[in-house]
This record gives structure tokens, C-alpha cells and sequence, in this order.
């Protein structure tokens, strides 16, 4: 097996995250430097008395204060103005995109969209910190619009996620995500640590030109190195009452489907391969499917597609559970990207830190997450052999004690303890994407994770001004509020995933590949049934795949 079979979307998702993260510590240091300089317009002296303050501030800088609360309460609020840009256009994209791909069997064009907008963003960058003298409204024009245009990171993670799907069994599924999450948090520390490096060097110029080059070699690796997704082989199912999981007979409808990857394991170790199809023995016979690409679909299509994929209704209650991951994910989003915007101003208020000790809590976090994936993978599903609920509602839990110690913290030693808590926490969001990935078949996939992209684009417009007003309210109280929302959304999730576990556990849901039997027990099962007239159907209900 050669390393492209192995390696395939990883390298890409490394390169955008490190381009990502190259940007994200020193991008707020601009925008905070033109809201001092160029909006609010306060002299050059205290514009670096204000970046210069990196403990408690002495009384003869008292006068300081009222200005540093001015900065901060300008500065939020325009990240919720750089986030609603940033994040309005991807909402209809990912939907429109997610449809497209299933429908095409393409996940490299939506990759290369995506990455092309963050290769544009980086570019804008550049030539605002070459700039320094055009308003802050500009980032909106030349940063997050570009960035919004490619469709951000709800449409990579909606392709890059698909793409991993479909070339994946279900027996491995879980540990190919996590692989590919590791490689994309992976970024994050290297991102991270060069930024800092580079601002220290050579200022803005030498970060953005930086994440310029590395956006760029992403966008030649996706373009001209990975192969598109293997193209799936038909095969003509009769429908049934489910769609292909099929309870009542209909002797005329049939549908094209893909194998699922049960099937195609079964074959390969020498099954028969008649039982791959659905065969009617008798003098009827089944019409020909027709092509899906004979029918012309418009954007309302594709939109109307990827909802009634989510919301029909399928056996073993799993339009609930892929409804109840579709809340897990949008809770997780909310509190991740809200704490994102909003955690660099609370440790500048509460601690007095600067770019240099935020970027080193950012590294460490960057690397517990690629720890904890590493580590916690092997240890809940090979030692402990847990299934994705109970890692998940493990994970949770684990998240809301973190966020709990942030919050209490009165020292910026707790920041460092918070992440150490939070190991097992980076199981969570992995779980959930794996067990939505168990709830429909290969077909349905990418509008699943179009919807799921769909919820992480949508996030930003509900987290950015809930948690910007959450902080700005308690700015001079409480500003530590916003770590007391995130604690009970993570509690909210853990609740959310012991129901879940505890439903699988009495088998009132059932996901595929979700405990230890579903990997090593056949999952597949052929039964007969008589319709009419000495007419028999043989029929193989597969598991989903």
C-alpha cells in the first residue's frame, strides 16, 4: 500500500490549520493597533503604553484604565463585525457544496475553494500590515470577505471530513478522523510558535508573507498531488420503506446506491458476490435506475437536499441521534469559537499578558489536544474498548471541570492545570462527527457534513455576539463570565451524550460501529420474503456504512 493510500487530505489540513494559527495571536495585535491609532485616535505614546502593560498596572498609569476598557469594548465589538462578515456566506455555501459533492462524487473542488479564500485572506493581511494607515473597517473588505467567499473553514472541514469518510471503513473510521484532526491541531502549535517567532523578527510583514507561502503550498498539494475521492461502484437496491434499509416492498422503484464498505470487506474475503444485490427471482424484473445526473437540480435543490437527508425519518431512532450530534456540535462550536474571539482581551484584562505568554498557553493547548488524540484514541477504544457515546460523555465532562478551572482561576498557573484536565476533552467533537458518520449510508455523507458545516458556520453568528456581550457586560465585574457559559454548555453536552450511551446500551438506538461486536460480528443479513403469485425477494439488509 503506498503512502497516498495512507496519507491523503492530512497534509492539506496541517497547512491551512498552521496558516490559520500563523495569523490568529498577531492578526488581533493588528487590528487592536489600527483601532488605537486609526479609529479612536489616541497619541502614539499611549497607544505603546497601552501594548506595553504586561502586569498590574502602577498607579502612576492609572489614568490608563478608562482608555484600556475603551480599546477593549472597540475591539469586541469589532470582532462581532469581522465575524458576521467572515461567517454569513459560508452558511448558504457549505449547504449548496455539500449536496454538489454527493452528487459528483467530488471533494477536491470544494478543498480548493476553501483554500484559495484562506490564500486570499492571508494576501489581504499582507497588505494591510504594509498599510498600517487604512481604518480597521478595511480588514472587513480585504480579510474576512475573501475568507467568507471560499467558504472558510465550515467548507474544508465539510470536504476534508466527507473526503475521509469515503475512503474509510467503518471499523476504522474513528481512528482515521482522529488521525486527521491530530495532523490539523497539529498546525496549531507550529502556527503558533513560528508567529510569535516571526513577529519577534520581523513584525507583521514577515507573518502574513509567512502564512501567504503556506496557504499557497496547500493549495498546490490539494490541486495537483491528491487524488480524488475513489469513485463508488453501483449497485441496484430495491427501496424500501427507509430509503435502502428497506421494511415494505415496492416491486417497481429501485435505486442506485454504493456499496457500503461492509459489503465490500465481505467481498474481499471471498463471499459471494451474488449476495451483493438485491435479486428477485420470478418474470419481473426490475426497470433500469436512472441517472442522477440526468436531472437538473438548482441551489434551492441542494439546500432542500441536505435538510431532508437530516430530518427523514430512519429505523433505530438514528434521525434522533444525528439530530442530538447536530446539537452536541453546534454547543461545542459555540463555546470554542466564542472563547477564541474573546480569550486573548480576557487574559490581557485579568492577567495583563502579552502576545508572547498568550501564544505559549495557545502552544501548550495546541499540543494536549495532539497529545490527548494521540494518546486517548488508543486508550478509550483499544484498553478500555469504550464506544463513541461514553467517550464522548467522558470527554464532555472533562471540559466543563476545564472551563470550570479557568474561570476560578486567580492565577495563570490555573490556565496551564485547565489543559492538563481537558486531555480527555478532545474526544468529544471526534465522537460526534464519528457516530454521525455511522448514521447514514456513503450516499448521504457529505449533505450530513454539510450540515454539520453548516452548523460550525452558523456558529460564529450566535457565539461571536452572545459571548462579545457576555464579556463586554462583565468586563469590569466578572470578566471571567464568559468561562462560567462555556462549563454549562459543556455540561449540557455530557448530559446529552449519557442519554445516548445509555439508549445504545439498552439498544433502543443503534449506531454502526459503535461497540467492539459491530467490529468483529457480521453486521450483514439476507432475508426472504414472499410478495405475490409464488413471487420471492431476497433481501440484504446492510448496515450502515
Amino acid at each position: 500500500m503506498g503512502w497516498r493510500n495512507v496519507i491523503t487530505v492530512e497534509p492539506a489540513m496541517f497547512l491551512q490549520q498552521a496558516g490559520d494559527t500563523l495569523t490568529y495571536v498577531i492578526f488581533q495585535n493588528l487590528f487592536i493597533d489600527k483601532i488605537c491609532r486609526n479609529q479612536l485616535h489616541y497619541d502614539e505614546k499611549v497607544c505603546n503604553l497601552y501594548e506595553s502593560v504586561q502586569d498590574e498596572i502602577p498607579k502612576s498609569q492609572e489614568f490608563l484604565i478608562p482608555i484600556i476598557n475603551d480599546i477593549q469594548e472597540t475591539s469586541a465589538n469589532f470582532v462581532l463585525y469581522y465575524s458576521l462578515v467572515e461567517n454569513s456566506l459560508p452558511v448558504l455555501l457549505v449547504l449548496f457544496l455539500g449536496v454538489w459533492s454527493d452528487a459528483n462524487h467530488k471533494r477536491k473542488p470544494c478543498l480548493v475553494l476553501s483554500l484559495m479564500g484562506k490564500f486570499c485572506r492571508s494576501v489581504g493581511l499582507l497588505l494591510n500590515a504594509y498599510y498600517m494607515a487604512w481604518h480597521p473597517l478595511v480588514l472587513l473588505f480585504t480579510v474576512a470577505l475573501p475568507h467568507s467567499l471560499g467558504g472558510g473553514n465550515a467548507v474544508f472541514h465539510m470536504a476534508a471530513f466527507s473526503y475521509i469518510a469515503d475512503s474509510s471503513v467503518p471499523r476504522s473510521r474513528t481512528w482515521r478522523l482522529g488521525v486527521a484532526e491530530a495532523f490539523w491541531f497539529l498546525g496549531s502549535p507550529v502556527g503558533l510558535y513560528l508567529g510569535a517567532y516571526l513577529y519577534e523578527r520581523g513584525g507583521y510583514l514577515c507573518v502574513f508573507a509567512t502564512a501567504v507561502t503556506f496557504h499557497f503550498i496547500a493549495v498546490l498539494y490539494t490541486s495537483l498531488i491528491l487524488p480524488e475521492v475513489p469513485q463508488p461502484r453501483a449497485s441496484q437496491y430495491v427501496i424500501g420503506k427507509y430509503g435502502t434499509y428497506g421494511t415494505s416492498y415496492n416491486p417497481v422503484l429501485v435505486r442506485t446506491r454504493c456499496f457500503s464498505e461492509n459489503e465490500k470487506g465481505m467481498t474481499d474475503n471471498g463471499d459471494n458476490n451474488n449476495e451483493n444485490q438485491a435479486l428477485i427471482s420470478g418474470s419481473r424484473a426490475a426497470s433500469n435506475p436512472t441517472n442522477p445526473h440526468d436531472e437538473s437540480i438548482n441551489v434551492w435543490d441542494f439546500v432542500i437536499g441536505t435538510m431532508k437527508t437530516v430530518v427523514k425519518k430512519r429505523p433505530n431512532h438514528t434521525r434522533k441521534c444525528l439530530l442530538s450530534l447536530g446539537t452536541i456540535l453546534l454547543l461545542y462550536g459555540i463555546a470554542n469559537h466564542g472563547e477564541l474571539n474573546m480569550k486573548y482581551l480576557f487574559t490581557r484584562t485579568k492577567f495583563h499578558w502579552r502576545e508572547q505568554q498568550f501564544s505559549v498557553w495557545t502552544i501548550v493547548d495546541a499540543c494536549v489536544v495532539v497529545l490527548g488524540l494521540f494518546i486517548m484514541m488508543p486508550v478509550f477504544s483499544k484498553v478500555f474498548k469504550f464506544s463513541d457515546t461514553f467517550s464522548g460523555a467522558v470527554a464532555a465532562l472533562t471540559r466543563a471541570v476545564s472551563k470550570l478551572c479557568i474561570a476560578l482561576a486567580t492565577d495563570s498557573q490555573y490556565l496551564f492545570i485547565a489543559l492538563g484536565i481537558d486531555i480527555p476533552g478532545v474526544m468529544g467533537p471526534l465522537s460526534s462527527r464519528s457516530l454521525a458518520s455511522k448514521c447514514v449510508l456513503r450516499d448521504e455523507r457529505g449533505k450530513v457534513f454539510a450540515f454539520l458545516g453548516c452548523i460550525e458556520a452558523l456558529v460564529p453568528l450566535i457565539a461571536v455576539p452572545l459571548y462579545s456581550l457576555i464579556y463586554s457586560s462583565t468586563l469590569r465585574t466578572v470578566p471571567s463570565a464568559i468561562y462560567y457559559v462555556s462549563a454549562a454548555i459543556c455540561f449540557t453536552n455530557f448530559l446529552i451524550f449519557i442519554t445516548l450511551f445509555i439508549f445504545s446500551k439498552l439498544k433502543i438506538i443503534q449506531f454502526s460501529g459503535t461497540d467492539t461486536s459491530a467490529l468483529t460480528n457480521p453486521t450483514d443479513s439476507v432475508r426472504s420474503y414472499d410478495i405475490e403469485n409464488g413471487l420471492s425477494y431476497f433481501y440484504r439488509r446492510s448496515s450502515l456504512s
